[in-house]
């Protein structure tokens, strides 16, 4: 190692030296000897990365200079092990894909061939036309009514045209909505095609329609329902699972985890929704004679009818509500899986039993070895297809995935059962890290682009919350651009390829276990506090799954003793040098701590307990966006 930067902590890492290119003529020796200069590029990136997010967050200014190996701290080579291991985790997983005279360039992430990406992520977003010969459409839409399978409360909600449902009309605006088709023609054959329309003159909003891509050529028919969203109130408020509480789940490290998963075919389009609603999720009108001479002898000929949705509409703001709410509600009352078993953010991440979630349309089952064998995890996944299938819902064959330790994608995350970790594939990573490169080598996109570029950031980085602190500029970059195209800021710039140099690092390890020293702070506006005390492993691992609202009265109730019996100890105490808001300083005295802890090597690769009274601070620290008060 050479060229270290001297300061005080762990920071600033040191740079590792290139291996010695091989000599040798085998051919195995030197594909080993290219990963290995491939893991060392990847290695000192994320070190660059991470020296420059350091020297964001302090304004100590350190001068460089050579020093040995042996004058570096423990906790300075541990983390550059750390960062080595995420390195080689990384080309491990890359490697299979290339050959075996592939080069470390061709492995690395900054230097992928940029055509590669672009056709894989830029078709995720994009919204296209229509064609007849590629919209994928179920034989059998609407064979299920929607309110027969939510539960109780929710289908009486939704089971009249009740004034609840709906934004007063002084407060409604009047978006316009797009309709994409190829041609006039795509769109006659779509609504011939479209088995589950209803048709009427008088329709109560008329919304667009467009398409997105699918796999094998194939097109997803969306409705723009912009117009219908405006006249609805917003939707219930509804936590889907994830991926950071993916990355939450706790595990044993002697523990395999296998997961088994479903994925329901084309849910949306066998909901059948209530027939008061279907004149709000109208298309654009066609000429009755165009469609069938059936409706031309029921409206006229010449008459133009408003094809109107009889199915969930593909783009309603309470669609993926109800969706859930009745995906969960099937399960929980059709199959034996329980409902404190499913993984969700009101109830606990311990991997110590069978745990299911479901996304909208996919179902995902957990089963750890020491508790349930696959075997038995299989039967539960074919109880889960019968119950479903039987409703009327059946699963997709195709993409069943049954019990499996080896990784299996889950809400676009890649999960290890047998490596205990959580986080996007290092392919999909490559793939986007090419087309963030591509980005920075044309130079200039709109903000909508950079939006959606960072979209896909920002779900790599969910299993790795800390990440977000990497971006500020691209922010006020989207912001500012809007639809416009901008050059890209040299900020911008800066914060992308930090994206890219810790792309290894992006996942998370389920097997860390509870450090038993709590630590809890406060602040006021004069002065900041910080006490720690040693709590029983078992008593740290009930606090930490207690959640907001509960957690005040649970902790009055059971954990009160155990707090008020531990041997507090004063850490800090101390007044404020400069005045600053409360949150912020809340903030600052949670950050000292956590650097605090960073720097002890008994803390490394373990889970922290740490006490707020700032439901702000808590927000805060928990969505890991600490860019601005770094900086």
């Amino acid at each position: 190692m050479s060229g270290v930067v001297r300061g005080t902590g762990v920071f600033p890492l040191p740079q590792v030296e290139l291996p010695r290119p091989s000599l040798s003529r085998s051919r195995r020796l030197k594909q080993r000897a290219s990963r290995a200069v491939a893991e060392t590029k990847l290695t000192n990136n994320a070190i660059r990365a991470l020296n420059q997010l350091h020297t964001n967050s302090t304004s100590k200014h350190m001068q460089p200079r050579h020093s040995s190996l042996q004058s570096l701290s423990s906790n300075t080579l541990r983390a550059v092990a750390q960062v080595q291991s995420c390195a080689r985790r990384h080309v491990r997983c890359l490697a299979p894909s290339f050959s075996t005279d592939s080069s470390a360039d061709d492995i690395l992430l900054q230097d992928s061939n940029s055509d590669l990406f672009t056709a894989n992520y830029a078709t995720t977003t994009t919204s296209m036309p229509l064609e007849a010969k590629r919209v994928s459409l179920p034989a059998d839409p609407g064979g299920v009514d929607l309110l027969s399978v939510l539960p109780p409360e929710v289908a009486a909600r939704y089971a009249t045209e009740n004034q609840d449902l709906f934004t007063p009309v002084e407060d409604r605006i009047k978006p316009k909505s797009v309709c994409l088709v190829q041609s006039d023609s795509d769109y006659i054959a779509i609504v011939r095609r479209m088995h589950s329309l209803t048709f009427m003159t008088d329709p109560a909003v008329v919304n667009g329609v467009f398409a997105t891509p699918k796999a094998d050529n194939k097109q997803r028919l969306v409705v723009d329902a912009r117009p219908a969203n405006s006249v609805f109130v917003d939707a219930p408020p509804l936590e889907f699972p994830t991926p950071d509480l993916l990355s939450k789940l706790e595990a044993r490290p002697d523990q395999t985890v296998f997961v088994a998963k479903n994925d329901l075919d084309n849910f949306y389009h066998r909901l059948r929704i209530p027939v008061w609603m279907q004149k709000y999720f109208s298309l654009p009108p066609v000429r009755a004679s165009d469609i069938s001479q059936a409706l031309a002898d029921e409206f006229g000929a010449d008459t133009k009818c408003f094809p109107c949705c009889t199915t969930l509409p593909m783009g309603w703001s309470h669609s993926a509500y109800v969706a859930q709410m009745a995906h969960e509600h099937i399960i929980e009352t059709s199959t034996s899986l329980a409902r404190a078993d499913r993984i969700s953010k009101t109830l606990d991440f311990k991997l110590n039993r069978l745990r299911w979630m479901v996304y909208i349309d996919d179902f995902i089952l957990f089963g750890p070895s020491d508790k349930i064998s696959p075997t038995a995890l299989r039967q539960l996944q074919i109880e889960y297809v019968q119950a479903l299938t039987a409703v009327g819902l059946p699963p997709k064959p195709s993409k069943e995935v049954q019990p499996s330790a080896d990784g299996v994608e889950c809400v676009g995350i890649d999960f290890d059962g047998t490596a205990l970790t959580a986080g996007l594939h290092p392919i999909k990573l490559h793939l986007l890290a090419g087309r963030t490169e591509t980005f920075l080598r044309r130079g200039f996109c709109s903000g909508v682009e950079m939006s959606r570029l960072i979209g896909h950031w920002g779900w790599a980085c969910m299993c790795r919350r800390e990440a977000f602190s990497i971006f500020s500029a691209v922010y006020r970059f989207i912001e500012v651009a809007d639809k416009k195209t901008f050059d890209i800021w040299p900020s911008v710039q800066r914060e992308l390829r930090m994206a890219m140099d810790l792309a290894p690092m992006l996942f998370s390890s389920l097997d860390s276990t509870w450090f038993e020293t709590t630590i809890a702070t406060d602040a006021s506006g004069t002065g900041q506090g910080v006490v720690a005390a040693e709590c029983p492993h078992d008593d740290i691992q009930f606090m930490s799954q207690m959640r907001v609202p509960d957690f005040s009265k649970e902790l009055d109730r059971t954990m009160h003793p155990t707090l008020t019996k531990a041997r507090w100890r004063d850490i800090v105490a101390a007044p404020w040098r400069n005045p600053e808001h409360i949150n912020v300083l809340e903030l600052r005295v949670y950050l000292f701590t956590a650097r605090r802890r960073a720097r002890a090597l008994a803390c490394h690769s373990q889970r922290w307990l740490h006490f707020f009274d700032s439901q702000v601070s808590v927000s805060v620290s928990v969505k890991g966006g600490w860019s601005k008060l770094w900086k």
